[in-house]
């Protein structure tokens, strides 16, 4: 494998991904790959979906990797799980998709190559996952919901800074609409672990912000 020099002196991120690139037998260049990651994470509308969001579900992911079948594709899933991000678009996943199986190149036969979209896949939170792995990305993905509150409120804030083109009282109303939806799921994570983790302190943080919006928007 063929590794050119960075640009810049390796950040951690960097290097794990150089890690897992080397882990899963890649032979293309990880730091490019890397690069346009990076780009793509650091958009100037990202002030959620970004870099910070991606240290986050490794963390996340650390402690759990244990528990998975398939570590490494579901490491690689993560890295690409956000790399499209349009707040304006419905098909933000499946360009995600593309974009993880271009950078893959022929490293993936169809079977593995199927997990990782479909973990990628899994992350639009429209049905529970139909894999073990699947149920740890979506939590991994969702684990900030679970946050003290001051981290939770940046959170928000962060996701309105990302739909600052909706009006207020239609984000207000969306978004309320999107929190009671996920309250309204007999259990808010798919996994024992994330559920006993951060269930408790997630819906306690999404009734706080869907009693605000609510509150702000004129309605009781």
């Amino acid at each position: 494998m063929t590794v050119t020099k960075p640009a810049t002196k390796n950040t951690e991120l960097q290097s794990r991904f150089i890690a897992l690139w080397i882990r899963i037998g890649a032979k293309t260049d990880p730091n490019r790959v890397y690069e346009r990651l990076e780009r793509a994470y650091s958009g100037k509308e990202r002030f959620y979906h970004n870099l910070s969001h991606l240290t986050a579900c490794f963390a996340e992911f650390d402690i759990v990797k244990g528990m998975l079948d398939r570590p490494n594709a579901v490491e690689f899933a993560l890295w690409f799980h956000d790399a499209v991000y349009d707040p304006r678009a419905k098909d933000n996943e499946e360009n995600s998709v593309k974009m993880a199986m271009f950078a893959a190149g022929d490293r993936f036969g169809v079977e593995y190559g199927s997990m990782v979209c479909n973990l990628i896949m899994d992350t639009k939170h429209v049905a529970m996952p139909p894999t073990r792995d699947g149920t740890y990305m979506v939590d991994i993905d969702l684990a900030i919901l679970g946050q003290p509150d001051a981290v939770y409120d940046e959170y928000a804030r962060c996701i309105r800074a990302e739909y600052a083109w909706v009006p207020e009282e239609k984000y207000r109303e969306g978004r309320a609409n999107v929190l009671e939806g996920f309250l309204k799921r007999a259990s808010l994570y798919t996994t024992k672990f994330f559920n006993a983790r951060y269930g408790k302190q997630a819906h306690l943080n999404l009734r706080r912000e869907i009693s605000s919006l609510r509150r702000r928007g004129g309605v009781t």
